[in-house]
């Protein structure tokens, strides 16, 4: 697999420079069919086919929300402390690291 950069790079030697497939591929390393499938796909991108759980932070991350959004409205001396935050998670059996 290669990555966004070399089809970016592909891309660029055909249409801009004018090489021919077998060129590229020759000059950058890989197979003749990758060059092919970056110059007729012009978009590559990133699909995650599934969604991660989140196991640690995964229930907590609303209440890390709330602490954030009403940490932004306080003044200055009154606002919490990332320690102190993690203090919170903490005393509702929070099970990971700072």
């Amino acid at each position: 697999m290669i990555e966004m950069v070399q089809y970016d790079y592909i891309r660029y030697l055909y249409f801009n420079e004018g090489l021919n497939q077998r060129s590229i591929a020759k000059k950058i390393g890989v197979h003749r069919k990758t060059v092919k499938r970056a110059i007729e796909n012009p978009e590559q991108k990133y699909n995650l086919t599934a969604v991660k759980d989140k196991p640690i932070n995964g229930k907590y991350e609303s209440l890390v929300k709330k602490l954030l959004s009403e940490n932004s409205t306080k003044p200055r001396k009154h606002k919490l402390t990332k320690k102190r935050m993690y203090e919170l998670r903490l005393e509702e059996d929070y099970e990971g690291s700072y």
